[in-house]
């Protein structure tokens, strides 16, 4: 009778297996402005936990993966070309992550500061500047750019509106001074 041979096992990399995203059904709505319509008006685009999902009216989907924490914002450039992204994070953390080499992208935090963030793609960095307002302290709740970039506009929860220049990040305007905008719709 012959001995039984011994088989080397394989190591622990070798068993693991990479598995790739391959679709998703879900959305929980709770992200506000989550669910954006791209400006080719043929594909969505909303977060599902760690991911972005870009999915066509034909119902195929993308897949943008980067985050480390659930995505808690996503914004579309009126051109369509760039999304940018963020996620939830701790206390005093800073973060923004972008997506698709954007240029240039902007962020706000409940602490009341407005930052605009700057990517440096040669030296692979993200450079952030406050922005000044002033004695005007709000609290911000949406952001837009003007369609040439040169200022974009926040709303707060006091429903006044600020413009701010991209260029200087400073405040050149905010209003309407009687008759605050609200979110109740009509």
């Amino acid at each position: 009778m012959a001995a039984p041979q011994q088989v080397a096992e394989p190591e622990a990399q070798e068993l693991e297996l990479e598995l790739e995203l391959q679709a998703v059904i879900g959305f929980n709505g709770y992200i506000y402005a989550g669910l954006t319509c791209h400006p080719d008006r043929e594909h969505l685009i909303y977060p599902l936990g760690c991911t972005v999902v870009i999915e066509s009216l034909n119902n195929s989907q993308s897949f943008l993966h980067g985050h480390t924490n659930n995505v808690s914002c996503v914004a579309v450039s009126p051109s369509g070309r760039y999304i940018a992204s963020g996620q939830v994070t701790f206390m005093g953390f800073k973060i923004c992550a972008c997506m698709n080499s954007i240029v240039m992208c902007v962020s706000f935090g409940y602490s009341g500061t407005i930052r605009v963030w700057e990517l440096d793609l040669p030296n692979r960095k993200i450079r952030s500047t406050e922005c000044q307002t002033g004695q005007l302290k709000r609290v911000i709740t949406c952001i837009m750019m003007a369609d040439d970039d040169s200022y974009f506009y926040v709303g707060t929860t006091s429903g006044d509106i600020l413009k701010l220049n991209t260029k200087s990040k400073l405040m050149s305007d905010y209003g309407p001074m009687k008759d605050k905008f609200s979110l109740v719709m009509v």
